[in-house]
C-alpha cells in the first residue's frame, strides 16, 4: 500500500483562510522542499481536507476514503490551539451559541455547569481530554491502524505544546467566583494537570507529533526568502496576496518534537 500526506484544516478566523496554508503546504510537499521531517510525496497522493467539528475528525481518521488505497505517513493539522486544545471551529457562530445555551440550561436549573456537559458543547474542539474518553478513546486502534509505522503527526498553529493549563472565565480562575459565568473552569475539574494537545496527539495515536511552545505567525514568500505578513505590509504598503505563498512559524523557537509515552 503506498504512503500519503493528509493535510486537515479548520477555521482560521484571525489567521486568515487556513485553506491557503493547506494549499502551499501541499506544494512543498510536491516537490520536496516542506521543512524536515517531511518527505516529498506525487500531488495525487496528497490528501487536504477542511473539518471543522471534533467527530468528523476522528470519524474521518477511522475510515478515510482513501482507506483500502494508502496509508497515512504525514498528518498536518493547520487549526487554531487554546490552552490543551485545538479549536477546528475558532470563531464559529454556531459554536458559540452551543456554549451560551449550555450556560443558560444550567443556570435555570440553578446550578453550574459540569465538566462533562462544558466538554460536550465543545463541538469544534479536540481537547486533551477527548482522547480518554469515550466514544473517541475506543475509536485509537481502528485510526491507528490508517497510518503506516514510522509516520509523524505536525500540529501547525499556537502553543500546541503548552502544558499545565489552567482554564479562566475572563481571567477568573475561583470556581466560587460568581462574578463571571462558570463555563471554562469546568475544565478543571478532572484531569489536571493537562498534558500539551501534542503530547495528547503522541500518546492517542502512537506518534512522533510536532508542536511549537508559543505563538505562532504568518510568513509569506517574497523575493526568494520567508518573511512575516507584517514586514511585507510595511515594506509594500499593503497586505500579502493569497495568490503568494504562506505558512505558520512560531514566534520563538522551531516545533519541538514530542513521544508516545509508555502508557498505552
Amino acid at each position: 500500500m503506498v504512503s500519503c500526506a493528509l493535510i486537515v484544516y479548520g477555521r482560521g478566523d484571525t489567521l486568515g483562510n487556513f485553506q491557503i496554508f493547506s494549499r502551499d503546504l501541499a506544494r512543498r510537499l510536491a516537490t520536496g522542499r516542506a521543512a524536515a521531517p517531511s518527505g516529498s510525496f506525487a500531488s495525487d497522493k496528497i490528501v487536504q481536507v477542511n473539518i471543522e467539528r471534533r467527530a468528523d475528525f476522528f470519524d474521518y481518521l477511522k475510515d478515510p476514503p482513501f482507506k483500502n488505497r494508502m496509508k497515512i505517513k504525514e498528518l498536518h493539522v493547520f487549526s487554531h490551539s487554546i490552552g490543551a486544545g485545538l479549536f477546528l471551529s475558532y470563531g464559529d457562530v454556531a459554536v458559540a451559541q452551543l456554549r451560551t445555551r449550555a450556560v443558560q440550561t444550567a443556570a435555570r436549573a440553578g446550578r453550574n455547569i459540569t465538566y462533562r456537559e462544558a466538554l460536550d458543547a465543545e463541538v469544534g474542539a479536540m481537547l486533551v481530554d477527548d482522547f480518554i474518553r469515550a466514544p473517541f478513546v475506543g475509536m485509537k486502534a481502528a485510526i491507528r491502524g490508517n497510518f503506516e509505522p514510522g509516520a509523524f503527526i505536525k500540529l501547525w498553529g499556537c502553543n500546541t505544546a503548552i502544558t499545565g493549563w489552567i482554564y479562566s472565565d475572563n481571567g477568573v480562575t475561583d470556581p466560587a467566583d460568581t462574578r463571571v459565568p462558570y463555563y471554562w473552569r469546568a475544565f478543571n475539574e478532572q484531569n489536571v494537570p493537562k498534558p500539551s494537545i501534542a503530547q495528547s496527539f503522541a500518546d492517542y495515536f502512537g506518534l512522533k507529533t510536532h508542536g511549537a511552545s508559543a505563538g505562532s505567525h504568518i510568513e509569506v514568500l517574497h523575493r526568494g526568502g520567508w518573511i512575516s505578513s507584517a514586514r511585507y505590509k510595511s515594506d509594500l504598503g499593503r497586505w500579502p496576496s493569497g495568490a503568494l505563498q504562506h505558512r505558520l512559524t512560531p514566534d520563538r523557537g522551531n516545533y519541538g518534537e514530542y513521544r508516545p509515552t509508555s502508557s498505552p
